[in-house]
């Protein structure tokens, strides 16, 4: 506590230094593929006012590796790596991200409004990735310079019944997401038993890959009896996705909509004993993988479960 019962703090890191188990035999360096990671979360509290509550969390977090942790030199139970092309390249991995999240809850009464945003930001660095087999004239590649940069932002607000002496209970919400995502891979390399044979400087240019999306959802209880519970909700999911490449070609939107539903039942056979059976739609939508292939569909899933909950001993 800063301020008793009003505002209050908490701060944690985390350090971690981990060792290596894979040699580079092109470098003659071992135990190459450690790993420095360093995490620091900070959340607050602030009651405002006795019906409202705003809480804050942010997130920082990085990690350095001196390479992959991929072994692709045999035997391999002895953990061997080796560059493909050039065996005497770097191997570095950096990889970064910060998160951000800001709720607000309004006690109404009747019913609790929540407010919920949140913002991602993630970059993630590999200095050379390499790989060995069987390509045609070729039997290694070399990738160089592959970055990553992942940025999102999500708000999420609901009301959600407060009335804890009433059969009916219920949660109503809205939600909204973008996401962008930006791929790009500075050149290429060909080889043949560790002897270069193409190169391709493919530059600075990177994918973008797009998705807003935007759903309505709600929630239902309902006590038939002081044992037996209905359960029924319901979602409204839209996604509109966007694909362009390095070349500033772009692929067809791809869009998707789907509503989901979920129905249950649980039955208090005592005070530590619970029967319940469900049954549940699942989506995720579909996208493009690249500019010049139609996108891919679609995934839906029907689900049921019934089972217990109970203590014991």
């Amino acid at each position: 506590p800063i301020v008793d019962d009003v505002f209050a703090l908490r701060i944690a890191a985390t350090v971690k230094d981990i060792g290596g188990w894979i040699d580079n035999v092109g470098t003659g360096e071992k135990d190459f593929n450690d790993n420095d990671i360093l995490n620091v979360r900070v959340k607050a509290l602030w009651n405002v006012t006795d019906q409202l509550t705003i809480k804050g969390m942010a997130i920082s977090h990085s990690a350095d590796a001196g390479g992959h942790n991929i072994v692709n030199q045999k035997p391999f139970d002895e953990s061997l790596f080796a560059t493909a092309v050039d065996r005497n390249v770097g191997t570095s991995v950096e990889v970064d991200h910060e998160i951000y999240n800001l709720t607000a809850i309004y006690d109404l009464g009747f019913a609790a409004l929540t407010s919920s945003s949140s913002y991602m930001e993630s970059e993630s660095f590999y200095d050379r990735e390499s790989q060995f087999g069987e390509f045609a004239a070729f039997n290694e590649i070399l990738t160089e310079d592959t970055q990553t940069q992942v940025k999102s932002f999500t708000q999420e607000v609901r009301l959600s019944s407060n009335e804890s002496d009433s059969p009916f209970g219920w949660t109503v919400g809205v939600f909204y997401a973008d996401l962008e995502s930006r791929f790009g891979l500075g050149g290429l390399k060909l080889g043949i038993d560790g002897v270069e044979t193409l190169s391709l400087d493919l530059g600075s240019g990177t994918d973008l890959e797009e998705s807003r999306s935007f759903a309505l959802f709600a929630d239902f209880s309902y006590d038939i009896s002081d044992r037996l519970t209905l359960g029924l909700g319901g979602r409204y999911f839209e996604d509109e996705r966007n694909l362009s490449d390095a070349s500033g070609l772009s692929a067809p939107q791809a869009d998707f909509d789907q509503f989901s539903g979920r129905a249950s039942l649980a039955f208090a056979v005592n005070e530590e004993t619970n029967l319940y059976a469900s049954v549940a739609e699942g989506f995720r939508s579909g996208g493009q993988s690249r500019v010049d292939v139609p996108p891919f569909e679609e995934e839906t899933v029907k689900t049921y479960e019934a089972g217990f909950k109970t203590f014991l001993f």
